[in-house]
């Protein structure tokens, strides 16, 4: 009766080891065929890239002027999702560039929030939102101009 348990014991052990060699063998051969993955994100995302600076525009005898309300420009729907989750927020400093028709023609970002994310969001959002009464020369021809803001990214509650 002994020799028989201990047979099974033996047989259940081999089987054990055969297994677990099989598993180690598959192992090695998926991670053969698999595509490796892309390396982890850093926590804190990179700095946005420089934007060219804009070419400084002679003031004309009566600047552009909001058409709306800069306020109403952001709204707390506006918040960037990953912005949200990872908790970040921070102030834009931006420069728009405004043409003869009271439209943004170009935005840049003159002092970052540190967020990449918040700092293209500002631009993204400003460029179809953001309309101006048109500048004015002397002879009261429409010019282009700039506009100088800030925008403060806060959690909404």
């Amino acid at each position: 009766m002994m020799d028989k348990r201990i047979r099974e014991v033996i047989l259940a052990v081999g089987a054990f080891g055969l297994l677990a060699a099989a598993v180690m063998l598959w192992q090695r051969q998926s991670a053969i065929d698999l595509p490796q993955p892309e390396p982890a994100r850093p926590l804190t995302p990179m700095p946005p890239t420089p934007q060219p600076l804009l070419p400084s525009l002679p003031p004309p005898d009566a600047r552009a002027t909001p058409a709306t309300s800069p306020g109403t420009w952001f709204s707390d729907a506006d918040y960037p999702a990953e912005a949200a989750r990872n908790g970040w927020h921070g102030t834009a400093a931006f420069r728009l560039t405004i043409d003869g028709m009271g439209q943004v023609a170009q935005c840049a970002i003159t002092a970052s929030t540190d967020h990449a994310v918040l700092d293209e969001a500002t631009c993204r959002l400003l460029t179809p939102r953001a309309r101006f009464t048109p500048a004015r020369t002397a002879s009261g021809v429409a010019a282009a101009d700039s506009y100088n803001g800030r925008i403060t990214w806060r959690l909404p509650e």
